[in-house]
This record gives C-alpha cells, sequence and structure tokens, in this order.
C-alpha cells in the first residue's frame, strides 16, 4: 500500500496542514493504521486511508485472535502415532487385548523386530476387552493394542458422544488379518462363490459395508452415551 499512497499523494495536491514529505506520509499512514495509532490524516489520503484501516482491522483481529488461542489453550500433548514411537516412550503404559492363542498373542510372542519386543516387555495383558480402550480414554499417556476388528465396533457403540468426533487415535496396523470364506473342498459353489467375492471387494462393498455397519452402531451408541451423563467416560467425552 505504500507505493499507492505515494503515488496518490504527488498526484493530487492539497493545503493540507502537516507534513509536506509525502514518501514520509506514504510510510506512516498504512503502519499508523496497522498498529491503531491516531494520526491527523491529510484530506488527500482519506479515502485509501479508510480501506487501510478497514483491512488493518481484519488483520488485528486475526493476529489477536490467534495471539489469545496461543496464550490462553495448553500446547497440545505430542502423542505416539506408530508402534516405533509407542516403543520410544518410556512414559507410555501400554495395554493389550490378551485372549491366549490369538494372532495378537501370536504375533508379540514371535516378533523379532525391536519395537515391538520393547512393547512386549512393558506391555500389560487385559483380557477384559472393553477395559482396554477405557484404559486409553480415561488414564493419561496410555495406550490400548488391539485388533481394529474389535475396537472399531466398541468404539462407535461405548464411546461415542458425536458422530464425527473419534474419541481415541488410531495408528497404522502392525499386521492385516485376512477374512476367508472356508467351503468343502472340491464344492461345487467354489467358483461362483469367488466370483461374487471378488466382485465385492473391487467395487468396494466391504468397505461401504463396513462403514454402514459403523454408522448404525454410532447412531445407537449416542442415544446410550447421552443417558450417562453422570458416568465417568460421558464426562471425559463432553
Amino acid at each position: 500500500s505504500i507505493p499507492i499512497f505515494y503515488i496518490h499523494l504527488i498526484l493530487k495536491r492539497s493545503n493540507d496542514p502537516g507534513p509536506s514529505d509525502k514518501m514520509f506520509l506514504a510510510i506512516v499512514l498504512p503502519f499508523a493504521a496497522l498498529v491503531q495509532e491516531s494520526r491527523s490524516i491529510p484530506r488527500r489520503a482519506r479515502l485509501f486511508t479508510v480501506i487501510t484501516i478497514f483491512y488493518a482491522l481484519i488483520v488485528g483481529q486475526f493476529y489477536c485472535s490467534n495471539l489469545i488461542s496461543f496464550l490462553t489453550f495448553p500446547e497440545p500433548e505430542v502423542i505416539p502415532r506408530s508402534f516405533e514411537e509407542l516403543s520410544n516412550r518410556k512414559d507410555y503404559t501400554i495395554y493389550t487385548m490378551y485372549y491366549k492363542g490369538s494372532a495378537l498373542d501370536i504375533f508379540f510372542n514371535q516378533t523379532k523386530a525391536e519395537a515391538f519386543v520393547q512393547i512386549r516387555k512393558r506391555m500389560i495383558n487385559e483380557p477384559n476387552f472393553f477395559k482396554c480402550p477405557e484404559h486409553a480414554l480415561l488414564k493419561q499417556k496410555t495406550a490400548c493394542i488391539s485388533l481394529l476388528l474389535i475396537v472399531e465396533p466398541f468404539l462407535a457403540k461405548n464411546l461415542t458422544l458425536h458422530s464425527s468426533f473419534n474419541p481415541l487415535k488410531i495408528s497404522p496396523p502392525a499386521f492385516s488379518i485376512p477374512v476367508n470364506i472356508g467351503l468343502q473342498k472340491n464344492s461345487k459353489h467354489f467358483e461362483s462363490m469367488n466370483s461374487i467375492v471378488g466382485w465385492a471387494l473391487d467395487t468396494g462393498q466391504f468397505l461401504n459395508w463396513k462403514q454402514l455397519t459403523l454408522d448404525h452402531l454410532k447412531r445407537r451408541g449416542i442415544v446410550w452415551m447421552r443417558n450417562q451423563r453422570g458416568s465417568e467416560i460421558y464426562k471425559q467425552l463432553h
């Protein structure tokens, strides 16, 4: 805006009292508007000054809002978002959904990866599947290791207050578990079933059915959670 002020002051003559140095006015007027300084405005520059003041109000409002937010809002905790980061965070308590002989149990008992070995030494086996995500929600610096197939429906049905809000951060999985359809050997239905499953997979039907199921559980979970207003879980979610 300084070049615009300078050109305007040169082209438009005026007998206004005050500094005659046009470069000085071109610099001072926009700066005074930005810092909200009270200053005498020459008549020939009032239009551009009003525009600059309006712009300064918008910029100042955003700056003040961000400053207040920075000064009053607590700094968010840096949470581990992968198993490698979790293994390095010694201040975290780690629970796992424990079922003897499950895929999760076998994986942690047999893995040689350093990150998972370190987690195995610290993790606490929780046989109650519902308690594991509750620990992660209610306790600070706590993680729950579980299978998505189990924890996602549980979160949707029991820990949902708003459909668009997920109370827990879910990291990428360490391994995947395929779901298969078992048929009798040399079954006559193999070809047709294989075609149906392939079609459903290619068109994204499985993911769509999963999302529809989770949405249904969330709707039921929201109604149930709103009836638990006095519970500790509701207070944490609210």
